[in-house]
């Protein structure tokens, strides 16, 4: 330990460093999926004009919860780089982490529940 931190042997770091650059990557790819899907059901809507409710709304603001959650996880892990600790087993980083995942794949299921419940109410013409 010097100057209170503590000595990580070199080849612990690499594999930190190669952990931190695969969460980075894999908290990208979440986040622009939740980001488009913050327009999918808008579009979705407007095109084929089913009616608003309530599965929409929540769809909607699980894809919102998902992708700031991805921002302040990018933030966490960038705050453990700036350290040189490169940490992704952080608490607040895991929890983030797990929102940002949960809240998209309830995003996903909202939106399922909305689109296959207003599809069946429409009378086939």
């Amino acid at each position: 330990m010097t100057n209170g931190t503590p000595s990580i042997p070199l080849d612990d770091v690499e594999g930190r460093m190669a952990a931190c650059k695969t969460f980075v990557e894999q908290t990208k790819l979440l986040m622009s999926l939740a980001s488009a899907f913050v327009f999918a059901p808008a579009i979705v809507q407007g095109f084929i004009k089913l009616p608003l409710s309530w599965q929409l709304w929540m769809a909607e603001g699980l894809f919102v919860l998902s992708v700031l959650s991805s921002y302040v996880v990018l933030g966490s892990i960038a705050g453990t780089q700036y350290r040189g600790e490169f940490d992704v087993h952080r608490r607040a980083t895991r929890v983030l982490g797990m929102t940002q995942f949960f809240s998209y794949v309830g995003g996903l299921i909202f939106f399922a529940i909305w689109f296959l419940t207003t599809i069946h109410a429409i009378p086939s013409t």
